[in-house]
């Protein structure tokens, strides 16, 4: 549609994310395992373990939002 016409759909249209944001995507992708299964805090504990991370919190939060919101679009 965007090459024939020249007009790019509101769908395909969104912000990219900051790269003080990116490493906590690179973390989320590291950690889910499959579509349909939500990451649990045990998950992302060991995960967290195994890699030696440090998360706070706050990242652990966001994290799982990421989960919740990608869960919601499939």
């Amino acid at each position: 549609v965007f090459k024939m016409s020249g007009r790019k759909p509101k769908e395909l249209e969104f912000a990219l994310p900051s790269d003080d944001f990116c490493y906590l995507l690179d973390h989320f992708y590291n950690v889910k395992t499959a579509q349909g299964e939500k990451i649990t805090y045990s998950e992302l504990q060991s995960y967290s373990e195994m890699m030696a991370l440090n998360l706070s919190a706050f990242e652990v939060q966001i994290i799982m939002s990421i989960d919740r919101i990608f869960e919601a679009q499939t």
